[in-house]
């Protein structure tokens, strides 16, 4: 019997699909064959393949050893379309043109009712045939009917495990049991099929179904992320113990997204019903090491063999009993000389009782009960319809920090993450380096942040992945997409992403503990203003011919009071530099009371220059404070209400963000006003790396998290921050109810008390010097002459700057230095002067010397020329 239970598969199609007939030659002793052929009707289309694979591995080597004459057993395959009906079996078997089919089944696809079936169960008589052997001259056909056990002894049978595993009452078994269950049903089962269970809990059990219909990837996806969505609901519910009976398909679809995460399901106790799920060699792609899962399963494989040619599936265990019966029957049959009689046969499901004229009727049906699931599956007991029941003490999970370790550091966690520099980034030079693990090519904060609580919590078998979309996850069409999408999904353990924990969020997904808090603000570049016209901003309300002409008018003014006073003299002498120095301090000061001119003439011209100079001052004074309050306005981003009111900046953030979501759903109408322009302007951007582009190119504020905004400053010039508002703070992302929450927070907690985060921040956000652009031109050398004023007396928006005042002062410089060159001169002048003046005396006295001399020297010489005469 070994080898009976080392089986292959023969399934023959059902209802619409084709049937295999199997046809079987025993040669004996004399060279004449008898032959047999049997016919499989069964629900899955490789089934001829399988048989003969199952035969030729199992069957034949155990017919050969138990009967002698089939020495040279020979089979053959008939393709035959499956009859409807009982009726129309009959009429395909006697269509056979060799010999009449002995042996038949039919395998229903869903458990049926006891004693109720599509198929009639009877020995049906067949016509005559002629054959070499006497022994099956009067053939019958003997139908087997094989199905799954029906709802009600299943759901008996579960109902007892329940009450073991969960620890419920047996003392009073009509009483409704105090405890809520969630049910989570597929096809083919049903609600009156479980009414056992449903009424042992009155109306404490919350119904989801399962749905297994089999699409595109997305319908698929669709109807896992249902299932998955209900587990939420159920636990709003008070929900935690979990029954599960359903199809493969529905099953492992739901086991996929739930199961396979352990740590975002330690909450609640299952109790799977499956009988596909026996084949263990698949269970690596999703295994559960937690202790809260309890499976009803058929036996498994014991033998490499059955494993081999068994499949995952319930119909491939029933069939292998079914083979086991025939190998028995034909044995009976050909094989033996003995006399006929009842023999039992145990198979995979249960035990068989195989009569002496060929019919076969099952004794029960036998479970074995598991403690987790697949290759992390312990045997807990075992438990049939005969009675049999044993189930070891459930051992109770208790949620500790070094169970939960354990599970952890049992499977690779799932670590999904999103590029966004400085929090996450790649390491220099890595980018295309395939070859290496992308978590040994990644770095940042959030993600030098993220190992660090792995390292320290001992959890080494991860694997890092990125969010395909780049999307955080933001609600469309009523449905989260990206991150989010997938940590709801099962897809994700642990994200290490920097992400705001709103409140929206937080109903669909849990959160660590906070590892940053920040407020929010605008980043901004604008063209620096020419030196220059910064420095004599003061001027800005005329131009330079305008400037010209109002000093070419203050000269002309000052050169006729000058001719005036040269016609007619006034009191006061009106000579050119008097006459200067009067027009320009009437233009600076106005006109003022003093000595003033006492003509007609002058006085008319001074009054006339008063009037212009009036016009003048009123003019440049109305003109600067509206350029300087123009100037505030369009470019005032000091606050976030005023973005709608400025023209000189386009702004937007990162879509599908928290940031967007902040503005859409603001209780203030000025940021729901903020989004709609956003949002219609087209001005949403789909990365940082887009939005700090706009803002490079200039004419475009970017809001986003300050700091990032804080990090790109230091890496555009003439960049600027301001309107700081809304705080937030910054968490990774972890499915709802998962253990390893408390763990990571525990560790965040940690790491900031010892000033760890502090450090890797500064290490990620600070730019070095030699990576800072450099910002300089040709004119910062006079911005640099004025020194930057400390942060406690940093000047209020659209107030003047030393730097907007640098120009006045050097206009006072330029007169003092003027002044002090006049006076200069005016010394050097007066002493050359003097200096003239004391030779030019000097030379006259000198010459009156010289003459009284020439003249002493004439009388004496006339005196002396007047006696020599004498």
């Amino acid at each position: 019997m070994d080898l009976l239970k080392s089986v292959s598969k023969l399934i023959i199609l059902f209802a619409v699909c084709p049937a295999w007939y199997s046809s079987f030659g025993i040669a004996d002793s004399s060279n004449a064959t008898e032959g047999v052929r049997f016919a499989l009707f069964w629900p899955r289309e490789a089934s001829a393949l399988e048989a003969a694979r199952m035969f030729d591995d199992i069957f034949q080597p155990w017919l050969k050893t138990a009967c002698p004459l089939a020495a040279r057993l020979t089979k053959d395959f008939v393709h035959f379309s499956l009859p409807k009906d009982l009726d129309g079996l009959i009429n395909v078997t006697q269509q056979l043109a060799a010999r009449p089919v002995v042996l038949a089944s039919i395998m229903e696809d869903r458990p049926s009712a006891a004693g109720t079936s599509s198929w009639a169960v009877k020995v049906v008589k067949l016509a005559t045939a002629t054959v070499a052997s006497s022994r099956a001259a009067d053939s019958t056909l003997q139908v087997h009917l094989m199905s799954p056990p029906d709802g009600p002894t299943l759901a008996e049978l579960l109902l007892r495990v329940l009450r073991v595993s969960l620890r419920l009452p047996s003392n009073h078994p009509d009483r409704a049991l105090d405890r809520r269950l969630g049910l989570l049903l597929g096809k083919p089962f049903s609600l009156v099929d479980l009414h056992p269970v449903l009424k042992a809990f009155g109306g404490r059990v919350f119904v989801q179904s399962l749905d297994d219909r089999v699409g595109s990837s997305g319908e698929t996806e669709a109807a896992a992320a249902a299932a998955f969505m209900a587990l939420e609901k159920l636990e709003r519910q008070g929900v935690r113990d979990l029954l599960v009976v359903a199809n493969r398909r529905a099953a492992q679809r739901l086991l996929r997204l739930s199961i396979k995460t352990p740590s975002s399901r330690p909450v609640y106790r299952w109790l799977v019903f499956n009988g596909d799920m026996t084949d263990s060699s698949s269970g690596t792609q999703w295994p559960n090491p937690s202790l809260n899962v309890t499976t009803v399963e058929y036996q498994k494989p014991r033998t490499e063999l059955l494993k081999r040619v068994l499949s995952n599936r319930t119909d491939s265990l029933l069939l292998y009993d079914q083979m086991s019966l025939w190998a028995q029957c034909l044995a009976n049959l050909y094989c033996t000389n003995t006399s006929k009689k009842d023999t039992v046969v145990t198979g995979l499901t249960g035990d068989f009782l195989l009569s002496s004229n060929g019919s076969i009727e099952r004794l029960n049906w036998r479970f074995d009960i598991y403690r987790g699931l697949l290759v992390e599956a312990e045997l807990a007991g075992r438990i049939s319809t005969d009675g049999q029941f044993n189930l070891s003490e459930p051992i109770e999970r208790t949620g500790s920090r070094a169970e939960v370790l354990g599970d952890v550091r049992r499977r690779t966690l799932r670590v999904y993450t999103i590029l966004e520099g400085p929090y996450v980034r790649y390491k220099n030079g890595l980018e295309n380096r395939s070859d290496l693990p992308l978590k040994d090519r990644l770095e940042g904060f959030s993600f030098e942040l993220c190992l660090r609580v792995l390292r320290n919590l001992g959890i080494t078998d991860f694997a890092v992945q990125f969010q395909n979309d780049s999307i955080y996850g933001d609600v469309v069409n009523s449905q989260w997409n990206g991150l989010i999408r997938s940590i709801m999904l099962g897809h994700v353990d642990l994200a290490c992403v920097a992400m705001n924990p709103l409140s929206s969020r937080a109903e669909v997904i849990d959160f660590t503990a906070s590892y940053l808090s920040y407020n929010m603000s605008l980043l901004y570049t604008e063209e620096p203003p020419d030196a220059w016209e910064e420095i004599f901003l003061f001027s800005q309300p005329y131009d330079i011919y305008t400037w010209l002409g109002v000093l070419g008018a203050t000269a002309t003014t000052a050169v006729v009071v000058t001719a005036l006073h040269r016609i007619r003299q006034n009191n006061v002498n009106f000579d050119l530099l008097h006459s200067l120095y009067c027009a320009f301090s009437s233009l600076c000061r106005g006109p003022r009371q003093g000595r003033l001119p006492n003509k007609p003439a002058t006085r008319v011209l001074v009054g006339a220059f008063w009037l212009f100079s009036l016009v003048v001052l009123t003019n440049y004074a109305a003109r600067l404070g509206a350029q300087l309050v123009l100037r505030r306005i369009q470019v005032d981003l000091s606050a976030l209400q005023n973005l709608p009111k400025q023209t000189a900046y386009r702004y937007g953030t990162l879509g599908d963000s928290s940031f967007s979501i902040v503005f859409r759903n603001s209780s203030f109408m000025y940021m729901r006003s903020i989004y709609t322009t956003m949002a219609t302007q087209r001005w949403l951007v789909k990365s940082a790396s887009e939005g700090i582009e706009n803002a490079k190119a200039g004419g475009f504020a970017l809001i986003y998290d300050t700091p990032m905004n804080q990090y790109f400053q230091q890496q555009i010039c003439n960049a600027h921050l301001s309107a700081y508002f809304q705080n937030y703070e910054v968490a990774f992302a972890i499915p709802q109810m998962s253990e390893l929450r408390d763990l990571v927070s525990g560790e965040i907690v940690k790491l900031k008390a010892a000033g760890e985060v502090k450090r890797i921040y500064d290490s990620y956000f600070t730019v070095s010097p030699k990576d800072r652009p450099d910002c300089r031109t040709s004119t910062t050398w006079i911005t640099d002459l004025v020194p930057a004023e400390p942060p406690a007396l940093a000047p209020r928006k659209g107030a003047l700057t030393l730097l907007n005042c640098l120009g006045i002062f050097l206009v006072n410089l330029v007169g003092c230095t003027a002044a002090v060159l006049a006076a200069l001169m005016e010394r050097c002048w007066s002493t050359v002067l003097y200096r003239y003046r004391q030779l030019r005396s000097a030379e006259a006295g000198n010459d009156g010397q010289q003459k009284r001399r020439r003249s002493t020297l004439h009388t004496v010489l006339t005196s002396i020329y007047s006696s020599s005469e004498a």
